[in-house]
């Protein structure tokens, strides 16, 4: 079996749209920097964590078919390790954050604050900008190198075929899945959490976890898609493939619900006021409304919508559910940071158009980014046993040399 290319020209073209739209929303974003400097760092912030899901949740997507081996994965694992690749890319574009923009975003990092709020005093240890800093480094440097030794193994796999390098990366499959789920549940506590320093939740780490799978799964079913209608790769994406993938999407609706509702619930049958301040601001304003927003279209209509059989192995109408469920996570992800924000004389966080712009700058560099990685990149390699199995129409898990 011949390896399976994904074609420059192709690439090439859709990498100069992604440019010219990235170009504008920077320049806009300058704009908005000049004129409002703390109003870009909160944006700038809501920007990084909404990029960072697609390749932190590639990541775990990849450790998670290292587990399962299911056939869903073998179309999508190579440009998903391309995805995750990426990480470099977002550790340089939290260091804006964490050395130049920390004053603007977090209360607690003002001394002066901290001397005046007890409970601030108190956090003081944990909550000080040289921990946040050393913190920071170390959840990238995890990340990275978990990275590159799966990134390591896959490719002594494409390039020799010995089914001992899969055998080891199932195994590390396991423990990165954990480090990964544990690190990014920190790094949301440091980064979005604590823009609220005298509110906590513990599942709140695990929220985030799980928007990521949500943005993967989306971003995995429409990059599918758009291979799909390349040549040859119309064998490797078949209907059975976006079933997986529009089911996989579907549980992680139904977990990212969950996981928000269960924080609700504890939250409120506890009553603790401490902790009933992030639902009390998000009742005011617009923010009501949009929280009812995201239950009706986050969670009610796409969990009715992916019940179906028929869509999910649609492609074109899986990919409209898909950009949808994109789209709202920046909402998810406006609604959990922007009203936590503490603006002059403690008005409510509300909604700035850079709060729009600055994600589609940071987006779109990283999809070009992305999309420079997998030019000419082998999707299928001619020792892949197990795809070529399945295109043969055996089972996956039983091809020579899979495990």
């Amino acid at each position: 079996m011949a390896g399976i290319e994904i074609p420059r020209d192709d690439v090439n073209r859709l990498q100069r749209t992604v440019m010219i739209i990235a170009g504008v929303a920077i320049a806009a974003t300058a704009f908005g920097a000049f004129q409002d400097r703390q109003q870009f760092w909160h944006s700038y912030l809501l920007a990084f964590m909404f990029t960072l899901g697609f390749p932190l949740g590639s990541f775990a997507v990849v450790q998670i078919f290292h587990l399962t081996h299911g056939s869903w994965g073998h179309g999508a694992r190579r440009f998903l390790e391309c995805s995750m690749r990426t990480l470099p890319f977002l550790a340089v574009c939290f260091a804006p954050i964490a050395f130049l923009g920390m004053h603007s975003i977090y209360e607690w990092s003002h001394a002066e604050v901290v001397a005046g709020d007890p409970i601030l005093t108190h956090k003081q240890p944990y909550l000080n900008p040289s921990a946040f800093q050393m913190r920071a480094v170390g959840y990238f440097a995890v990340w990275i190198v978990l990275m590159l030794i799966q990134s390591g193994l896959s490719r002594k796999l494409d390039e020799t075929g010995d089914a001992r390098h899969l055998k080891r990366m199932s195994q590390f499959a396991g423990p990165a899945l954990l480090i990964y789920v544990l690190t990014m549940s920190f790094a949301a506590f440091d980064w979005t959490m604590s823009l609220d320093p005298h509110w906590f939740s513990t599942i709140y780490g695990l929220i985030f976890v799980v928007g990521q799978g949500i943005s993967t799964w989306a971003f995995a079913i429409i990059f599918s898609n758009w291979l799909s209608k390349r040549t040859q790769f119309e064998y490797v994406m078949q209907p059975g493939h976006f079933h997986d993938l529009g089911k996989l999407m579907f549980a992680s609706v139904l977990l990212h619900a969950y996981t928000n509702f269960s924080q609700f619930l504890i939250i409120w049958s506890g009553n603790i006021a401490e902790e009933q301040p992030f639902f009390l601001v998000r009742k005011e304003g617009p923010w009501l409304a949009i929280g009812l927003f995201l239950v009706v279209f986050h969670f009610a209509l796409p969990f009715l919508v992916l019940l179906s059989r028929n869509l999910k192995k649609n492609a074109g109408r899986l990919v409209i559910v898909a950009c949808w469920l994109l789209l709202l996570r920046w909402v998810d992800l406006s609604w959990y940071i922007v009203p936590s924000i503490d603006h002059e004389g403690g008005a409510l966080g509300q909604l700035h158009w850079m709060d729009v712009a600055a994600p589609i700058a940071l987006f779109t560099t990283w999809l070009a980014l992305f999309l420079q990685g997998v030019k000419g990149r082998v999707i299928v390699t001619p020792r892949d046993q197990a795809i070529e199995a399945a295109l043969e129409g055996m089972p996956a898990h039983s091809a020579p040399g899979h495990h």
